[in-house]
């Protein structure tokens, strides 16, 4: 939370300063009045968020999988010509970011779509 609110006090300093200061009618978030570094911690609780990257929602796997909507090619299982090319397909959710998961992905769709399905 130190962090939090150093950050919260340093962003406050930011937009008072010119030129930004001359753009802004009123502090937008948490607004003025909030003041006490226990109050921001109360704002910074309600609103600051982590950076985790959700994935699985869409996910792939075996035929035999009940979770898995979306098959090794990224086909969503019952439809036709649609496919799910996102960290959706993750199976799980994995502990380190999503980026190179991605494009992977991205590079095995673009095989499937252009046809070559031994890659």
């Amino acid at each position: 939370m130190t962090l939090t609110l150093a950050a919260l006090r340093d962003a406050r300093h930011i937009l008072a300063a010119r030129p930004l200061a001359d753009h802004l009618a009123a502090e937008p978030l948490p607004g003025a009045d909030i003041q006490p570094d226990a109050d921001l911690a109360t704002f910074a609780r309600k609103t600051v968020k982590n950076n985790n990257h959700p994935s699985g929602s869409a996910r792939m796997g075996h035929e035999g999988d009940p979770k898995a909507v979306l098959d090794r090619q990224m086909r969503v299982r019952g439809t036709a010509d649609l496919r799910v090319i996102a960290c959706a397909a993750i199976p799980a959710i994995p502990s380190a970011k999503t980026n190179a998961i991605a494009m992977v992905l991205g590079r095995k769709a673009a095989i499937y779509v252009g046809g070559d399905t031994q890659n």
